[in-house]
């Protein structure tokens, strides 16, 4: 026994000796600063630990994670060099979507909404499942909200595999990605009733509104519903220029800096119609930018809001492209409504308030739409 205990002492004095050496070492070449701290530490592993050690890269991205979590930012993310590509495919429209929507409850990721009618419905997913991995990825507690949105989607008209568990079951579900549009094709549901769907807020999007609803006002509607129920929101210069069309000047939104510095989104002057009467349709789906365009609607006197309260995203994000082609997506500011109302975590719940039945074919939200324009608005 006497033996064991001197040996342990030794190899205990050796490798506080071999610290101390490197502590040395990384504190006189880099003055003790925190990257000698993080020098001394994976130089200190690396060539010491008796474990298999993950590459330098390996290693570098789990330090990144920590800072990422330690700044108590739920949208900030860190996505390796793929998941970066995914993001950037999805930015540009080029994803088809499954149609559901999961939440990190306690450890585990819910599902939390399945849309009727869409891909994972149809593939039998259920509210209540827990999420075990897609397409062979875990969905694990670490997984951040970004990261786990874009293994949702993928390429359009290809199967995702899905792994839930369902109380006892585990069960393997495919539902068959779908084409994501942008915009919907714009349509006259009555002859003086125009509608058109928006769901997204990117570079793109501008354009493409702009040209359904040049022709929806060609058949001369006198009224018009703009759906954004199911928007996920995205860019505040689209909403700006979105807006825009609808909106002949004044403020839109204020977006607040670090530090307090406010920068003031005003309308561009570049309309497409200020007078027709728009009907806003919104949901607990509708987010971020989206939110922000339908409280501009409603507090700029231009757009009536139908539906129920939004989901509550105050904030703006920023996505850097890292050296390697990773990417850091971090938050960057807050938005404002013009008068300086923010929804962060409580969204904002129209004057009229309809919430659709998700049990039934009717959709609640749309008819209450037309009923509010003919018995209101085109009677007026």
């Amino acid at each position: 026994m006497k033996k064991i205990k001197i040996k342990e002492t030794a190899v205990s004095l050796l490798i506080a000796a071999v610290w101390f050496a490197i502590g040395w070492v990384a504190n006189g070449r880099l003055q003790k600063s925190d990257t000698a701290l993080f020098e001394q530490v994976q130089m200190g592993l690396t060539e010491h630990d008796v474990n298999e050690m993950p590459s330098s890269r390996e290693m570098t991205y789990g330090a990144i994670r920590g800072m990422v979590a330690e700044i108590n930012d739920p949208h900030a993310a860190f996505l390796e060099p793929e998941m970066a590509a995914r993001f950037q495919q999805d930015f540009n429209g080029l994803t088809g979507v499954t149609g559901f929507l999961p939440e990190l409850v306690n450890g585990e990721w819910i599902v939390t909404v399945v849309l009727p009618g869409d891909p994972a419905d149809l593939a039998g997913l259920m509210v209540g499942d827990v999420i075990i991995s897609v397409d062979g990825v875990s969905f694990t507690p670490t997984l951040s909200a970004l990261e786990a949105s874009l293994l949702l989607r993928g390429p359009a008209n290809k199967p995702a595999e899905v792994i839930v568990r369902r109380g006892d079951e585990t069960l393997t579900l495919t539902p068959v990605r779908k084409p994501r549009p942008l915009v919907s094709e714009g349509n006259m549901l009555t002859d003086e009733i125009a509608y058109v769907a928006q769901y997204t807020f990117t570079a793109n999007t501008p354009n493409l509104l702009r040209s359904e609803l040049v022709d929806l006002l060609a058949q001369n509607p006198k009224a018009i519903i703009w759906d954004i129920r199911s928007n996920g929101g995205g860019s505040m210069d689209a909403a700006q220029e979105i807006l825009s069309f609808f909106i002949e000047d004044g403020l839109l939104f204020l977006v607040e800096m670090k530090g307090g510095e406010q920068r003031p989104f005003n309308a561009t002057g570049d309309t497409v119609t200020t007078d027709i009467p728009v009907v806003v349709l919104v949901s607990e789906r509708t987010y971020s930018s989206a939110e922000a365009a339908a409280i501009s609607m409603y507090e700029n006197k231009r757009g009536i809001l139908i539906g129920s309260s939004t989901y509550g995203k105050g904030t703006v994000q920023e996505t850097v492209t890292l050296l390697d082609d990773s990417m850091l997506q971090y938050t960057v500011a807050h938005w404002l409504s013009p008068s300086g109302i923010w929804v962060e975590k409580e969204g904002f719940t129209p004057d009229n308030v309809v919430v659709d039945d998700p049990n039934t074919e009717t959709d609640e939200l749309l008819d209450a739409a037309v009923d509010y324009i003919e018995t209101k608005l085109i009677e007026e």
